[in-house]
């Protein structure tokens, strides 16, 4: 397949702004002063009521003996398998699977000594309240596991409450509480209010602030002074005042120190771009920056070295750069060629067209369309994708 595409010359159909020509390889403490029985040496475990967290751990949970004595160890004195079971039960009639039991404990053991009844239940019932049930409701838990170390009372809800007042409804939310961990760490009202206002005096209408409080609603946890700064430097970078790109600049800004800041412009320009390229990258995706070295520089090289873009590409095309290698450009690029080299698509398509759609679209028009004529389309794109 792979000498099957090289060989194709249709390949240099596909444009990419100034490129000729590109190659792809196929390539909480218990409550009260309960005291939890401890097991006789002989004792299995589960059996009777006398069973230690480290049996529970091993025998119920699934834990190799290494990892569950870890866990152990963290609960120290205070860990009692009888309030572990409880929780681990109330926690699957909750909507927790088994894997999801294992990563929550091992994200944070201390679930197992809660207050069921003073700390987690309450805390639990808040999430739900907000129309979050099931297998939604662990898979948030588990992506902020350190929520349920917050006190309920003083953030959680005073917190959630707030959101409320601002966002148009409750997934918008969730989705922000799934976004920031910081979210019940602090006194949200007290820390975004001035933020918000900071915002709007850099000219962004209040539907922007709140569609990025959202997504990104850590930006909106700094301290205010802090996100002064970094609005001066998008400012001093070429972003301007009202722009919708301003808040993504400044968020890039906000995700590195400025070491990290220093070591990516160094990066880029070992690659060829000069100091106003580098600028331009910023200016047309903030988020490329926002990349770990390691991408940018595995991107960098697919795109330079296989694909021979010029440095100008590069900055012209920085959104394109910073999509997944694995799951969308070589998938994509790799499935087009196919389509070329065997005469099935006929019309020249450039780069970005193939990488910006959406997913749904690509899969409609470029595999289901073409997997009757050819059960390879289907197959290379799946294989290519995993």
């Amino acid at each position: 397949m792979m000498n099957l595409i090289r060989q194709n010359p249709s390949l240099k159909a596909i444009p990419f702004a100034s490129l000729r020509r590109w190659l792809l390889p196929f390539s909480t403490a218990i409550n009260g002063n309960h005291q939890c029985p401890s097991p006789p040496p002989s004792s299995s475990p589960l059996k009777g009521s006398s069973f230690s967290v480290l049996d529970y751990l091993t025998s119920s949970c699934g834990f190799p003996s290494d990892e569950a004595l870890r866990i152990s160890e963290k609960l120290g004195n205070s860990g009692c398998a009888e309030t572990a079971v409880e929780i681990v039960n109330f926690l699957k009639a909750s909507g927790f699977t088994d894997a999801h039991m294992k990563k929550l404990i091992g994200y944070y053991p201390k679930v197992l000594e809660a207050a069921l009844e003073d700390d987690l239940k309450p805390k639990i019932k808040a999430f739900q309240g907000l129309g979050v049930s099931g297998v939604r409701l662990a898979d948030l838990i588990i992506s902020q596991a350190a929520y349920l170390s917050r006190d309920i009372e003083k953030w959680m809800l005073p917190s959630i409450a707030y959101l409320k007042t601002l966002l148009s409804s409750d997934e918008d939310v969730v989705r922000a509480l799934r976004n920031s961990g910081w979210c019940f760490s602090c006194d949200v009202r007290k820390r975004m209010e001035p933020n918000i206002s900071i915002l709007h005096r850099c000219g962004l209408p209040h539907e922007t602030v709140l569609k990025f409080m959202v997504r990104k609603p850590r930006l909106l946890m700094v301290k205010p002074d802090r996100l002064e700064e970094m609005i001066k430097k998008a400012y001093e970078l070429g972003f301007q005042h009202g722009s919708g790109m301003l808040p993504q600049a400044v968020w890039a800004i906000s995700s590195m120190n400025q070491g990290t800041w220093d070591a990516k412009f160094e990066l880029l320009k070992s690659f060829g771009l000069n100091e106003e390229q580098i600028v331009l990258t910023f200016q047309k995706c903030p988020y490329f920056l926002s990349m770990s070295e390691t991408k940018m520089k595995r991107a960098l090289r697919f795109f330079m070295d296989e694909l021979k873009c010029t440095p100008s590409d590069v900055a012209e095309n920085s959104n394109m750069m910073r999509l997944s290698m694995d799951k969308r450009i070589i998938p994509r690029l790799s499935l087009v060629k196919l389509l070329l080299s065997k005469k099935l698509l006929k019309r020249s398509l450039s780069m970005s067209t193939i990488l910006v759609m959406s997913e749904n679209k690509f899969y409609k028009d470029y595999v289901l369309k073409y997997k009757d004529e050819d059960p390879d389309v289907f197959d290379v794109y799946e294989r290519l994708r995993k």
